[in-house]
């Protein structure tokens, strides 16, 4: 199944691994362990779940921060997209910040 799956969607994989380090930049660590990954196909619906340990390793390079900029530069932007943005922003400046104080 998982070989039909895999040729049928390449992206999935892509998609997954790039919400994985968005997840690890705004939360400020750079490692993953015991990573299980479940992927469940349906008839209309692909599902992925990622589970592991994520923790911030002192010996690798420490996570850039998360810079959100919308895709399009438009004059009607969705007020709650924009705070959506702003909040991620100051999560992930406030880890930065927090990672710097530890070294």
């Amino acid at each position: 199944m998982f070989f039909s799956y895999n040729h049928a969607n390449p992206k999935t994989d892509n998609d997954l691994y790039k919400q994985l380090m968005y997840k690890l930049k705004v939360k400020g660590l750079n490692a993953i362990f015991d990573l299980k990954v479940q992927v469940t196909v349906g008839d209309t619906l692909i599902t992925a779940e990622a589970v592991g340990t994520a923790v911030y390793l002192r010996a690798l390079a420490p996570p850039k921060v998360l810079a959100i900029a919308p895709r399009r530069q438009s004059k009607m932007e969705d007020p709650s997209l924009l705070e959506v943005y702003k909040r991620i922003a100051e999560i992930s400046e406030k880890v930065s910040v927090s990672l710097e104080l530890r070294e």
